[in-house]
């Protein structure tokens, strides 16, 4: 599978300053993001598309920022088109810092500029994004040293810095890339 961004090219400063919280696993984070699928079900009613939990939130006993991550994949070019302007009529803002670095992902928020109460990112359905995605949340769903190693570095990043939201991603795309590689691995096996 192709990768889609590269840990040495791709650091995010895209993202507005916001400090770095990471919370205990809560099954409220899985209503959230039901709440949240059926207002973008009710919002995307002309489009064909596919909506799953990803992120940290989606997976048992994994700290995380609250931030719900979504996947929508969607079916074209076109349908991804529709439903960024469908999104971006319905109070989600698009992340368009992150088009340079993930060129064939759209990613909005909902919140505010300093809570992001969610991550909405659309892909084309069966895309390697798609496929990135849904695979990373296997790995660690299914292998406990992927989720501990994940955690560990988390909990590493947020300490060393908890006022900056960048650092803390660009921190962990090293080992986001050393597991989605595993994940890729074992998929293919």
């Amino acid at each position: 599978m192709v990768e889609t961004m590269s840990p040495e090219s791709k650091k995010l400063k895209t993202v507005p300053k916001r400090s770095v919280v990471l919370h205990p696993y809560t099954r409220q984070w899985k209503q959230r993001y039901k709440d949240i699928c059926a207002h973008i079900r009710g919002v995307l009613l002309d489009i064909d598309f596919d909506i799953r939990h990803i992120g940290s939130t989606s997976v048992d006993g994994m700290v995380a920022k609250p931030i719900i991550d979504i996947v929508i994949g969607v079916n074209d070019d076109k349908a991804l088109s529709v439903c960024s302007q469908i999104l971006t009529n319905n109070s989600y803002s698009m992340l368009k810092g992150l088009l340079t670095v993930m060129p064939n992902r759209r990613v909005f928020w909902a919140g505010t500029p300093e809570y992001h109460s969610a991550h909405l990112h659309v892909v084309i359905k069966g895309s390697p994004d798609w496929y990135d995605l849904i695979q990373f949340k296997a790995l660690l769903e299914r292998d406990d040293n992927s989720k501990r190693r994940y955690i560990e570095r988390k909990v590493y990043l947020a300490e060393k810095y908890p006022n900056d939201i960048n650092a803390y991603i660009d921190g962990k795309m090293e080992i986001y890339f050393d597991l989605l590689k595993i994940a890729r691995e074992l998929q293919s096996a």
